[in-house]
């Protein structure tokens, strides 16, 4: 039996939030060990849970952005793979800045599923 996919998810508007959290649900291999709206709370979350992916936005709350905390939840986290989901265009700075596994604009949200199990499985 294969263990369950651990899931922190950090997005600071809550029906955003709820809409990722129900999606996951469809696939009995996922779970969600967290949930937070803001950069502080999503490295420490990161660190007491280790999951295995977190879906990060880009704007949160606090004074940090989702690509300013990706290498910090890599620090405390090193084996999490992360899915930068957001409304911000920023291709050129994730590819600079190496922390992020997979990138998602939130208009796909249609693809979150897929891109969650291929990049799992």
């Amino acid at each position: 039996m294969r263990l369950l996919i651990q899931i922190l998810v950090v997005e600071d508007d809550l029906d955003t939030r709820l809409l990722i959290e129900r999606i996951i649900r469809e696939d009995a291999q996922l779970a969600i060990c967290g949930h937070s709206d803001s950069a502080d709370d999503a490295i420490t979350l990161a660190q007491l849970f280790s999951p295995d992916l977190v879906i990060l936005d880009h704007h949160i709350e606090g004074q940090a952005t989702g690509l300013e905390i990706a290498p910090l939840i890599k620090a405390v986290a090193s084996d999490t793979k992360i899915i930068l989901f957001t409304s911000e265009n920023v291709l050129d700075e994730i590819d600079s800045q190496g922390a992020i596994d997979s990138y998602l604009p939130k208009t796909d949200i249609q693809k979150l599923l897929p891109t969650i199990q291929n990049l799992m499985f």
